[in-house]
């Protein structure tokens, strides 16, 4: 036996932790709960997981890009560039009249930026959820994940 402590491997730089979710918590919850304590100030240093940018609303790896208003395929949240630092704000862009702070609270009451009942019910969205569901306290696969999002179409 070696006195000579085991490395560990490097860390992917990329992969962010995901909080366990407590027992049964809701859809909302889980998908609004998985990137946390992020914040993303100036689009060109906005936070990116394997190279996705996280939306400013349910903070999920989903965008291309920041503030090109690019829709949010999960929440429904267009992003325009609002941010952290002006979440308070209703702006009179696309989102209107929405502030973010308020998307962010739909999301998480009703898994969707614009309140109850506009997240869809596919097979495909339920599978999306499930898989977040399962991810518990590991990191995000972002392949699996974006596979999945692909099939949704609600």
């Amino acid at each position: 036996m070696s006195d000579t402590p085991t490395e560990k491997p490097d860390a992917d730089p990329d992969a962010v932790p995901i909080p366990n979710p407590a027992a049964k918590p809701s859809v909302a919850a889980l998908l609004r709960g998985y990137v946390t304590g992020l914040e993303a100030f100036d689009p060109t240093t906005a936070p990116r997981m394997q190279g996705w940018y996280l939306c400013p609303c349910c903070r999920l790896p989903v965008l291309t890009a920041r503030a090109t208003y690019e829709l949010c395929p999960v929440c429904g949240w267009e992003d325009d560039g609002q941010d952290d630092h002006n979440a308070d704000e209703v702006t009179e862009g696309p989102n209107a009249p929405l502030s973010l702070t308020g998307a962010r609270a739909n999301m998480k009451a009703h898994g969707h930026a614009y309140g109850a009942g506009k997240s869809g019910n596919s097979p495909a969205r339920q599978a999306l959820r499930a898989f977040l569901a399962r991810t518990g306290s590991g990191h995000i696969d972002i392949d699996a994940f974006h596979t999945l999002l692909a099939a949704c179409d609600d």
